[in-house]
Protein backbone atom coordinates (compact mmCIF):
# COMPACT_ATOMS: atom_id res chain seq x y z
CA UNK A 1 0.00 0.00 0.00
CA UNK A 2 1.62 3.58 -0.88
CA UNK A 3 0.52 5.42 2.47
CA UNK A 4 0.50 8.88 0.39
CA UNK A 5 -2.29 10.41 2.97
CA UNK A 6 0.34 10.46 5.47
CA UNK A 7 3.09 12.40 3.73
CA UNK A 8 1.18 15.53 2.73
CA UNK A 9 0.30 18.76 4.92
CA UNK A 10 -3.23 18.80 6.84
CA UNK A 11 -4.60 21.06 3.65
CA UNK A 12 -3.93 17.95 1.25
CA UNK A 13 -2.23 21.74 -0.90
CA UNK A 14 1.34 22.35 -2.40
CA UNK A 15 2.77 25.06 -0.79
CA UNK A 16 3.64 26.89 -4.09
CA UNK A 17 0.77 29.37 -4.47
CA UNK A 18 0.04 28.56 -8.18
CA UNK A 19 0.13 24.33 -7.44
CA UNK A 20 -2.44 22.45 -6.31
CA UNK A 21 -1.25 18.71 -5.43
CA UNK A 22 -4.44 16.64 -4.77
CA UNK A 23 -4.46 12.70 -4.17
CA UNK A 24 -5.22 10.59 -7.21
CA UNK A 25 -6.07 6.91 -7.41
CA UNK A 26 -3.10 5.19 -9.37
CA UNK A 27 -5.72 2.88 -11.00
CA UNK A 28 -9.23 4.75 -11.74
CA UNK A 29 -7.49 7.82 -11.83
CA UNK A 30 -10.40 9.21 -9.47
CA UNK A 31 -9.04 12.70 -7.88
CA UNK A 32 -10.04 12.84 -4.14
CA UNK A 33 -9.70 15.54 -1.35
CA UNK A 34 -9.50 15.26 2.07
CA UNK A 35 -7.23 12.44 1.36
CA UNK A 36 -8.12 9.01 2.45
CA UNK A 37 -6.13 5.73 2.87
CA UNK A 38 -8.19 4.10 -0.03
CA UNK A 39 -9.55 5.42 -3.11
CA UNK A 40 -13.68 6.49 -2.55
CA UNK A 41 -14.49 5.53 -5.63
CA UNK A 42 -12.34 1.93 -6.51
CA UNK A 43 -11.40 1.08 -2.53
CA UNK A 44 -8.04 0.84 -4.28
CA UNK A 45 -4.78 2.03 -2.42
CA UNK A 46 -2.08 3.08 -5.06
CA UNK A 47 -2.51 6.65 -4.18
CA UNK A 48 -0.26 9.23 -5.54
CA UNK A 49 -0.18 13.23 -5.04
CA UNK A 50 -0.19 14.68 -8.14
CA UNK A 51 -0.97 18.36 -9.60
CA UNK A 52 -4.88 19.12 -9.84
CA UNK A 53 -6.38 22.12 -12.11
CA UNK A 54 -7.07 24.70 -9.40
CA UNK A 55 -9.89 26.86 -11.02
CA UNK A 56 -13.23 26.10 -9.99
CA UNK A 57 -16.49 27.53 -9.25
CA UNK A 58 -17.99 29.25 -6.24
CA UNK A 59 -21.20 27.25 -4.92
CA UNK A 60 -21.26 29.12 -1.63
CA UNK A 61 -20.17 31.67 0.64
CA UNK A 62 -20.38 32.47 4.31
CA UNK A 63 -18.79 34.33 6.92
CA UNK A 64 -17.16 33.28 10.16
CA UNK A 65 -18.40 35.40 13.29
CA UNK A 66 -16.65 33.15 16.17
CA UNK A 67 -13.58 31.52 17.12
CA UNK A 68 -12.52 30.27 20.23
CA UNK A 69 -8.71 30.06 18.75
CA UNK A 70 -7.36 33.32 19.90
CA UNK A 71 -4.65 34.29 17.22
CA UNK A 72 -8.23 33.93 14.79
CA UNK A 73 -10.46 36.86 17.02
CA UNK A 74 -8.86 39.83 15.50
CA UNK A 75 -9.15 38.64 11.95
CA UNK A 76 -12.65 38.27 12.32
CA UNK A 77 -15.25 37.35 10.50
CA UNK A 78 -13.30 35.42 8.23
CA UNK A 79 -14.85 35.01 4.75
CA UNK A 80 -14.94 31.39 3.25
CA UNK A 81 -16.76 30.03 0.09
CA UNK A 82 -17.19 26.31 -0.32
CA UNK A 83 -15.76 25.84 -4.89
CA UNK A 84 -16.12 23.17 -6.97
CA UNK A 85 -12.92 22.65 -8.51
CA UNK A 86 -12.06 21.68 -12.38
CA UNK A 87 -11.34 18.77 -11.04
CA UNK A 88 -14.11 17.34 -9.59
CA UNK A 89 -13.91 17.33 -5.97
CA UNK A 90 -15.28 20.57 -3.45
CA UNK A 91 -13.18 22.49 -1.09
CA UNK A 92 -13.73 24.82 1.59
CA UNK A 93 -12.16 27.83 1.39
CA UNK A 94 -10.24 31.08 2.58
CA UNK A 95 -12.20 33.54 0.51
CA UNK A 96 -9.82 35.73 0.30
CA UNK A 97 -11.21 37.40 -3.50
CA UNK A 98 -14.65 38.08 -1.83
CA UNK A 99 -16.33 36.16 -4.99
CA UNK A 100 -19.51 35.42 -4.77
CA UNK A 101 -21.47 32.72 -5.68
CA UNK A 102 -20.67 31.48 -9.15
CA UNK A 103 -17.68 33.37 -9.29
CA UNK A 104 -14.47 31.84 -11.18
CA UNK A 105 -11.69 31.21 -8.88
CA UNK A 106 -7.98 30.14 -8.40
CA UNK A 107 -7.08 27.73 -4.88
CA UNK A 108 -3.65 28.64 -3.40
CA UNK A 109 -1.64 27.93 -0.80
CA UNK A 110 -2.29 30.36 2.30
CA UNK A 111 -1.92 31.09 5.65
CA UNK A 112 -4.21 31.47 8.57
CA UNK A 113 -3.36 33.88 11.33
CA UNK A 114 -1.09 31.06 13.20
CA UNK A 115 0.70 30.80 9.84
CA UNK A 116 -0.78 27.42 9.10
CA UNK A 117 -1.23 26.18 5.68
CA UNK A 118 -4.75 26.78 4.51
CA UNK A 119 -6.33 26.72 1.05
CA UNK A 120 -7.57 30.33 -0.42
CA UNK A 121 -9.40 31.60 -3.26
CA UNK A 122 -8.37 34.12 -5.14
CA UNK A 123 -9.52 36.16 -8.17
CA UNK A 124 -9.35 34.66 -12.10
CA UNK A 125 -8.67 37.67 -14.65
CA UNK A 126 -9.29 35.91 -18.13
CA UNK A 127 -8.54 32.59 -16.71
CA UNK A 128 -5.37 33.39 -14.63
CA UNK A 129 -5.27 34.08 -11.38
CA UNK A 130 -4.42 37.25 -9.81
Amino acid sequence: MNNASGSQPATDAAQSSEVLLLQHCNECDTVQYPSREICKNCLGDALSWEPADNRGVVLATSDLHHSLITDWQSQLPWPLASVQLDCGVRVLAHNRARAGAGARVAIVAGQDPRGETLLAATALNNGVSV
